[in-house]
């Protein structure tokens, strides 16, 4: 009878480990979403798009643009700024995000589209 008792108790700690690990997992998991550090979006290779033209008049800016990629383009950012120089700022980048366009017809490669902002 001695020897049941303690087989038991050997399964029961068996049975805490495993269940501890498996929840460890999971919100180990759970967690690594919440911490990973932010990864900016990228272009892949093959994408290009340039600006074929553009018109300033009474503070509004007109652009056509063309895409000079291998891939369809459906959608893209037009960052503005005043100075010559944009490396003041931490990642080299224009600073004020004039327009977040979604194309409604994507731009297959070799098309030209315009855009016209105030």
């Amino acid at each position: 009878m001695q020897n049941k008792r303690g087989i038991s108790e050997l399964i029961a700690y068996v049975l805490l480990i495993s269940l501890s690990i498996a929840l460890s997992i999971v919100v180990y998991n759970w967690l690594r979403a919440y911490v990973m550090p932010y990864q900016p979006k990228a272009c892949p290779d093959g994408i290009s798009i340039i600006i074929k033209d553009y018109n300033c008049y009474n503070g509004n800016i007109t652009l056509n643009l063309s895409n000079k990629g291998l891939f369809r383009i459906d959608g893209y950012i037009f960052r503005i700024n005043n100075e010559s120089d944009a490396t003041g700022n931490p990642v080299g980048l224009p600073i004020n995000v004039i327009s977040t366009t979604t194309l409604l017809t994507p731009l297959q490669p070799g098309a030209v589209t315009s855009g016209s902002w105030n």
